[in-house]
């Protein structure tokens, strides 16, 4: 081999290593936001169950009726009745 073909091998195998190295980066990349997607809906999905629960607490407590039923003084007490009728 002349040292004119092995300059092309060399050309040639730089070629194919630029090749190479970009595919792999590429491939980095896109498993880095596939990881990175998937953290994102199971943080969106954690996110929503806890305010489903948060807002489903708060919905009970505005059903909540209190009703003062009766009321009864005397010297030494005081008596007070309350229902709650909400559901």
């Amino acid at each position: 081999m002349t040292a004119m073909n092995l300059r092309q091998i060399h050309r040639n195998k730089r070629g194919i290593s630029e090749v190479v190295s970009a595919i792999l980066l590429m491939g980095i990349v896109v498993s880095a936001m596939v990881l990175l997607l998937n953290a994102t809906f199971t943080w969106v999905g954690l996110y929503q169950s806890y305010t489903g629960v948060a807002i489903s607490n708060r919905e009970d407590r505005l059903r909540e009726r209190f009703v003062i039923e009766d009321v009864w003084y005397r010297t030494s007490d005081t008596r007070i009745y309350v229902s709650n009728v909400g559901e």
